[in-house]
């Protein structure tokens, strides 16, 4: 199956925000939770898509950092748990969608890394997942749909970004380079 990717920029973003180093990702289910509770107890609601990012460097057998972000319009206070601040801006990113079951995000992200591969770009930070479309959720409290199961894969949309760098500007596989001009 081919995937479309873009490399693209991606403008910064004022978040509210829980990260914690869990065993698994199936964890994050109850950050979701967490973060929903704290933009309700706050008058708060998400003002855009959701993002998940994963902080996990290589080996995930130590356990995987995972932030939960919810963009806010306004500032909100912090605590313990829950940070407020400006989400960076990436200036390149290499961005796939994935529709459908989202047990199949793996897939998604296995096909990019590829990609990345084969089309010269390293991965400079840690991957975003944007909720773009969570179609049973509620239109006042968008949280509710990634932090409650079952999930209905039917409409589900996920914006899989990786912040990249372009290492060489070749856009094959199998690239030799140019024999050099004899001096």
């Amino acid at each position: 199956m081919a995937m479309k990717v873009d490399i693209k920029a991606v403008p910064a973003v004022r978040v509210a925000s829980i990260s914690e180093k869990v065993t698994d990702y199936g964890a994050q289910e109850g950050l979701w939770r967490e973060l929903s509770v704290y933009l309700r107890a706050h008058a708060a609601h998400a003002c855009g898509p959701l993002v998940g990012l994963d902080h996990s460097e290589g080996s995930i057998e130590d356990g995987v950092r995972l932030e939960v972000t919810a963009p806010v319009d306004r500032d909100l206070p912090e605590s313990d748990r829950v940070r407020v601040y400006d989400l960076p801006a990436l200036e390149l990113a290499a961005s796939a969608l994935h529709t459908g079951d989202p047990d199949g995000l793996g897939g998604t992200y296995r096909m990019l890394m590829f990609w990345l591969r084969d089309n010269g770009y390293r991965i400079t930070g840690p991957s975003r997942e944007i909720y773009l479309n969570y179609p049973a959720g509620n239109a006042d409290d968008p949280l509710t749909y990634l932090s409650q199961a079952p999930i209905a894969p039917a409409g589900f949309v996920v914006e899989v970004l990786f912040p990249v760098a372009k290492i060489w500007p070749q856009q094959r596989i199998g690239y030799a380079p140019e024999p050099e001009e004899p001096a």
